[in-house]
């Protein structure tokens, strides 16, 4: 989960545009995230767009669209180049930010 402000804590995946083995192009939104901590107020929401800079193949999904997750989780593993996709689907993650 991305930070996108210095109070963010934690965020909803509200979409998730990415599958396994996919490629995705530079530009391409590959998920939104919720989050009221941008904005100060916990009766709002703001949504906001997460897109890739350059082209590149999902090797693996971890997260699913409706999940809250903390700053720093990992959603997903984008590679540059296909021939490193094999290696980077036997990758686990682990609970690293326990409730």
């Amino acid at each position: 989960m991305p930070k996108l402000s210095p109070t963010m804590t934690k965020g909803k995946l509200t979409s998730l545009f990415l599958k396994d083995l996919q490629a995705v192009s530079c530009h391409d939104i590959v998920f939104e995230v919720a989050t009221e901590t941008l904005l100060n107020t916990s009766n709002e929401k703001l949504i906001m767009d997460i897109e890739v800079i350059e082209d590149m193949y999902v090797a693996k999904v971890f997260e699913k669209a409706g999940e809250t997750l903390k700053v720093g989780r990992p959603i997903a593993i984008l590679c540059d180049d296909l021939k490193d996709v094999a290696v980077a689907q036997n990758v686990k993650v682990f609970n690293l930010y326990p409730a």
